[in-house]
């Protein structure tokens, strides 16, 4: 710009943001020597006007449980679209062009509820500064069919939540992620985001995401009969906090029924993945550490993968055993701490009869043997342990011929050896004999 001494100069800056503060400063140059400059002034500070706000505020809505009341939220606007200081938003209910309800909601405040009834309306919100009104934004009240809405599973990113879908080319308007949590004692809170038409996946950051919570995304596709699919996710899957409660419902002498309850989801810290039920032999007194099932050969253990499952059956136990059990609930963020019991099997009744009857049966069997080969080997056995006495009344040396007293007198030798075989009476003092023989023998 040229210029002389004393001179009053006027420059006019456009294109400048509404409502920003700027610093101007000024120097100039010698005549004769243009590229020898002067210091710069000193700065001048000034703020431009206030403008209405470039566009209308982020907006959404949640339906109350009953149906008769709408809660309207709405995202702050950034500086640089505000154009100026935002007062308020005004809220409006429109049914068919006529209006139904009307507020004004003074900040810092960034929701509002409005009483429907049941009938459904369109709701426009706009921000208010000193310059004027934004643009409205408009959004419905009537709700997606959530009938057969699909719910797809997340990916933890550790620092952020990871969502993806598939790509609809009817869906000409973009799309809504909207989430929530409100679990536990956390006040129930709603945010979302807008994409393009042309966005098929997206990570989710918040400072407001934490780990081991799971938070439930839906997701909006603009078009005439609408879309919607509903996602869950974790910012960082954790294990869980507990082990389910488990009991012991029946038992028997080589197994043990087991029941268990299910986590509640704020417990779960991720998605559930399975459950780990380990058992070994164990002092119903002293809790024994749980060891790993390679430095324990008698520490077996049951992977549980299906989770509509609530019960097991341990097989293949021993009799009058008691075992320790050890549950185990696992996500992608590893296990929980287990919880312990015991259980008792029963005694093997089957098995003591077994026992009783086999060597009964053996001692039968071996009497029914000896007893065959008895009654086969009998006249052996009666010759070797019980031989046949003779019978002197079968004795031949006894026995005389007919008229022997008659026919053969003694011989001399004889009855001069015996004189008691002498006379008349020798042979009946010799059958006399004979009897009294034949009563010993017998």
């Amino acid at each position: 710009m040229p210029g002389g001494k004393f001179l009053t100069y006027m420059a006019q800056l456009n294109t400048l943001h509404p409502y920003t503060k700027y610093q101007f400063r000024v120097r100039c140059s010698a005549a004769d020597h243009f590229w020898r400059w002067s210091d710069w002034s000193r700065i001048e500070k000034h703020t431009t006007l206030e403008a209405p706000s470039a566009r209308g505020p982020d907006i959404w809505r949640e339906r109350s449980p009953s149906g008769k009341s709408l809660k309207i939220f709405w995202k702050p606007l950034s500086l640089s679209e505000a154009n100026g200081k935002i007062v308020s938003h005004e809220v409006s209910c429109y049914l068919l062009e006529t209006p139904l309800e009307y507020k004004e909601v003074t900040k810092p405040s960034n929701s509002t509820e409005i009483k429907l009834g049941k009938n459904d309306c369109v709701i426009t919100v706009v921000a208010k500064n000193h310059a004027g009104l934004s643009p409205p934004s408009r959004i419905t009240s009537m709700e997606l069919p959530s009938g057969n809405v699909k719910t797809d599973r997340a990916v933890a990113m550790g620092n952020g939540i990871y969502i993806s879908w598939n790509s609809y080319p009817n869906m000409t308007c973009g799309y809504i992620v909207k989430w929530c949590h409100s679990f536990g004692s956390e006040p129930y809170s709603v945010d979302w985001h807008k994409f393009s038409s042309n966005t098929i996946d997206t990570v989710i950051k918040s400072t407001l995401f934490r780990p081991g919570v799971r938070y439930n995304f839906s997701l909006y596709g603009c078009k005439s009969s609408g879309y919607q699919l509903n996602i869950t996710g974790y910012m960082k899957e954790l294990p869980p906090k507990h082990a389910p409660n488990f009991t012991v419902e029946e038992t028997s002498s080589d197994s043990v029924l087991v029941k268990w309850e299910d986590i509640p989801i704020e417990d779960c810290q991720g998605f559930l993945e399975g459950y780990q039920l380990s058992f070994e032999k164990g002092d119903k007194d002293v809790l024994k550490p749980r060891r790993s099932e390679s430095g324990n050969p008698e520490l077996k253990v049951k992977n549980i993968t299906d989770l509509t499952k609530n019960s097991l059956k341990i097989r293949d136990l021993q009799g009058r055993t008691s075992y320790q059990l050890d549950l185990q609930a696992y996500t992608a963020g590893g296990l929980s701490p287990p919880n312990s019991l015991y259980g008792v099997t029963k005694e093997d009744s089957v098995g003591l009869l077994v026992a009783i009857l086999i060597p009964v049966a053996v001692v039968v069997l071996l009497g029914v043997v000896a007893s065959i080969f008895c009654y086969q080997k009998k006249e052996w056995i009666k010759e070797t342990f019980y031989p046949e006495i003779p019978n002197p009344e079968n004795s031949k040396a006894l026995q005389f011929q007919k008229n022997i007293c008659e026919t053969s007198p003694l011989p001399t030798s004889i009855s001069s050896d015996f004189p008691f075989l002498q006379g008349p009476e020798a042979l009946s003092r010799l059958l006399e004999g004979r009897d009294y023989m034949g009563e010993i023998f017998n």
